[in-house]
C-alpha cells in the first residue's frame, strides 16, 4: 500500500468515527433546558405568544362548528333567513383567526431572531476569547459553521418548535373534545386509527434522526473543505491540484447528498402514509356515518345529522395535520438539540489563557522586556524554547535571528501572551504578563508581521482598526512617516479608497507598509517586527529603515529578521537555535566570535554575492 493509500485509509477511518460517535449520541432533554434558558428573557414574549396559540387552537375548530350548524339548523330544513347570519359568522372567525396567527407568527419570529441574536452573540465573543491554540487545533470552516449554519437551526427551534409544540398539541385536545361532544359514537369509531399514526411517526422520527445527524456532520466537514480550500487557493493553483481538489470536494459533497436525499426519502414516506391513514379515517367517517344517517332503526334514527358529518370531514383533515406537524416539530427538537450539543461543547470550553482574578496594573516603565529561563512547547514534552533568558531594556532595539524553525516567532507570541509558557517568567515593566489583564498587555505592543492580514473596508480603516481616538492627521502622519504616503496618492479616494477582503487590491509590498503604518499609529511602547521587511523592494525597506530609526527611540523594539544586514545596528542580537539561546551581542562581537551568527552571515554573504 503506498503512502497516498494510507493517508486515504486513514481519512476514511476517521470519517466513520465522527459519524459513528454523531449517531450513538441521542438527543438529551438536559440540552433542551440549556436552551430554554435563552428564553428566560423573554418570558414575557414568550408567554404572551402561548396566550396567542391556545386562542388560536381553541378558535380553529368555530368554522367548522358554524358550517354544521348552517347545515343542520337553517339549510337541511329550508330555513334560509339565517343563513346570511352565519356566512358573516365564518368570515368573521376567518378574520379573526387571520389576526390572531399573524399577530403570533410575528411575535414568535421575533422572539427567535431575538433569541439567535443573543446567542451569536455569546458564541462569537467566545470565540474571540479563545487563545491562538484553539484556533491550531478548530478548522476555521468548522467555527462559521457553528456560528452560521448551527445557530440558524436553533432559530427554527425557537420561531417554530418551541411555541408551535404547545400550539399543535392543544389543537389536537380541542379537535378531539368537538368530535366527542358532537357525536361520542363515532369518535369512538375513528380513535383506532391514533395507534397507526403513532406508529408511523415512531418510525420516522427514529429514521429521520439517523439521516439528520448524518447530513449534520457530513455539512460541517464540507465547509469546512470548502473553507480550507478557497483559503488555499493560491497554494492550489500554483501545484495545479485543482483536479485531486475537485474529486475530494465531489467527494465530500455526494456524501452530503446521499445524507440528505435520505432525509427527504422519510419525508416522501411518513406524509402519504399520513394521508392514507387520514383517508382511512374519512372511509369510516363516510361508510359508518352514512349508514346511521340513513338507519330506519329507530335505536340508530338521527344518530348522525348530515351537519355533524360535515363536521367529522372537516376535523379529520385537521386532526391529522397537527400529527404531521408534531412529527416535523419532532425533527426541529432533535436539529436543535444536535445543533445545540456542538455548540455547547463550544461555549463550555474554557479559554486556557485568562486574566488573573486581581490584574496587576502595568508598570510606569515604556517597554522593558525581561525572559527568565523561559521554558515553552506546543506539545508536551515537545520543547520548542529551552531556558531561554534575555533583558531587552527600555529604548532597545533587540535583533533575534537563527534557522527556520528555531523559535523565533514563538518568542513574540509569548511575549503578546498568545499562549502560556511551561516555565519560568517573562517580564514587560517588571510585571509577569501572566499578572496583566490581556488587553492591557497588548495595549503596550504593537506587531508587524510578515504575513500582514487586511479587513475588507477602507484605508483608513485599516490603519484605524475602529479605534476612534486615532484621528485621520494622525493617520496620514504615520503613512508619510512609513512612505505609506507615495501609495495613497495613487489610490482613487485616498485615505477612503476601498480594501477588499485580505487586500487583494494592494501589492504584498504596499500590504506591508500599510501594515507598519497600523502598527505606528497605535503609538505602542513595544514595537514587534516579524520579518516585516521580507516582502518590501530595496528601495522602500530603505525608507522603511529609516522611518524605523526615527520611531524606534523611546520604544523597546524586538525584530526578527532573515537579511542580517538589516539589523546590523540592532543594540543586541539574540541567535536562536533549537530553541536555545546560543549567542548574544553585538553584530561586530558576534561576528568577532565566530559562532553560529557569523556562519549565518557568511552564508547569506555568499548567496548575495552570487545573485
Amino acid at each position: 500500500m503506498n503512502p497516498a493509500e494510507v493517508l486515504e485509509k486513514a481519512r476514511q477511518e476517521r470519517y466513520r468515527a465522527e459519524e459513528q460517535e454523531a449517531l450513538q449520541r441521542r438527543g438529551d432533554l438536559r440540552q433542551m433546558k440549556r436552551l430554554l434558558r435563552y428564553l428566560r428573557p423573554r418570558r414575557k414574549q414568550v408567554a404572551i405568544a402561548v396566550l396567542f396559540s391556545v386562542l388560536i387552537a381553541i378558535l380553529t375548530p368555530l368554522p367548522m362548528v358554524i358550517i354544521k350548524e348552517a347545515i343542520d339548523v337553517y339549510i337541511m330544513p329550508g330555513n334560509y333567513g339565517g343563513l346570511a347570519m352565519m356566512a358573516g359568522l365564518l368570515l368573521l372567525s376567518a378574520i379573526v383567526i387571520f389576526f390572531l396567527e399573524k399577530t403570533s407568527h410575528y411575535m414568535i419570529a421575533k422572539i427567535g431572531q431575538q433569541t439567535m441574536r443573543d446567542l451569536r452573540q455569546e458564541v462569537f465573543s467566545h470565540i474571540q476569547s479563545q487563545p491562538l491554540r484553539f484556533f491550531d487545533r478548530n478548522p476555521v470552516g468548522r467555527l462559521i459553521t457553528r456560528v452560521t449554519s448551527d445557530v440558524n437551526v436553533l432559530n427554527e427551534l425557537f420561531a417554530q418548535g418551541v411555541v408551535g409544540i404547545f400550539q399543535q398539541s392543544f389543537s389536537l385536545v380541542v379537535i378531539l373534545g368537538v368530535l366527542f361532544f358532537f357525536n361520542w359514537q363515532l369518535t369512538l369509531l375513528i380513535l383506532p386509527i391514533i395507534p397507526l399514526i403513532a406508529l408511523a411517526s415512531w418510525n420516522f422520527r427514529n429514521n429521520v434522526f439517523v439521516s439528520y445527524r448524518l447530513t449534520r456532520v457530513r455539512l460541517s466537514r464540507l465547509n469546512t473543505f470548502m473553507q480550507e480550500n478557497i483559503t488555499g487557493m493560491r497554494t492550489v493553483q500554483a501545484n495545479t491540484r485543482e483536479d485531486p481538489q475537485f474529486r475530494l470536494f465531489d467527494e465530500l459533497n455526494r456524501a452530503h447528498r446521499d445524507a440528505h436525499i435520505k432525509t427527504v426519502f422519510q419525508y416522501a414516506l411518513f406524509f402519504p402514509i399520513v394521508e392514507v391513514v387520514t383517508t382511512l379515517g374519512l372511509a369510516i367517517v363516510v361508510w359508518q356515518g352514512g349508514r346511521m344517517f340513513l338507519a330506519e332503526e329507530a335505536a340508530l334514527a338521527g344518530a348522525v345529522t348530515v351537519g355533524q358529518l360535515a363536521l367529522f370531514v372537516q376535523a379529520l383533515e385537521r386532526f391529522f395535520q397537527p400529527v404531521k406537524d408534531l412529527s416535523e416539530k419532532y425533527n426541529i427538537v432533535q436539529s436543535a438539540i444536535a445543533a445545540s450539543e456542538r455548540l455547547f461543547v463550544l461555549l463550555d470550553t474554557k479559554p486556557t489563557i485568562v486574566d488573573p482574578e486581581q490584574p496587576v496594573q502595568p508598570g510606569v516603565g515604556a517597554g522593558r522586556i525581561e525572559f527568565r529561563d523561559v521554558w515553552f512547547a506546543y506539545n508536551p514534552g515537545e520543547w520548542v524554547l529551552k531556558g531561554v533568558s534575555f533583558t531587552a531594556e527600555q529604548g532597545q532595539t533587540i535583533a533575534i535571528v537563527g534557522p527556520t524553525g528555531s523559535g523565533k516567532t514563538t518568542l513574540m507570541a509569548l511575549l503578546c501572551r498568545f499562549y502560556d509558557i511551561q516555565k519560568g517568567e517573562i517580564l514587560v515593566d517588571g510585571v509577569d504578563v501572566r499578572d496583566m489583564r490581556q488587553a492591557d498587555l497588548r495595549e503596550k505592543i504593537a506587531i508587524v508581521m510578515q504575513d500582514v492580514f487586511l479587513f475588507h473596508g477602507t484605508v483608513a480603516g485599516n490603519v484605524r482598526l475602529g479605534r476612534d481616538s486615532i484621528t485621520d492627521e494622525r493617520i496620514a502622519e504615520v503613512c508619510e512617516r512609513t512612505g505609506f504616503d507615495n501609495v495613497v496618492r495613487r489610490l482613487p479616494s485616498g485615505y477612503e479608497s476601498g480594501v477588499k477582503e485580505r487586500g487583494a487590491t494592494l501589492s504584498t509590498g504596499e500590504k506591508q507598509l500599510l501594515s507598519f503604518a497600523r502598527a505606528l499609529a497605535f503609538d505602542p511602547q513595544i514595537l514587534v517586527l516579524d520579518e516585516a521587511t521580507a516582502n518590501i523592494d530595496t528601495q522602500s525597506e530603505e525608507q522603511l529603515q529609516r522611518a524605523v530609526a526615527t520611531l524606534c527611540a523611546g520604544r523597546t523594539s524586538l525584530v526578527i529578521a532573515h537579511r542580517l544586514s538589516t539589523i546590523q545596528r540592532a543594540h543586541k542580537i539574540l541567535v536562536i537555535h533549537h530553541g536555545h539561546l546560543v549567542e548574544e551581542g553585538t553584530h561586530q562581537e558576534l561576528l568577532r566570535r565566530g559562532g553560529l551568527y557569523r556562519r549565518l552571515y557568511d552564508l547569506q554573504y555568499r548567496e548575495q554575492a552570487a545573485g
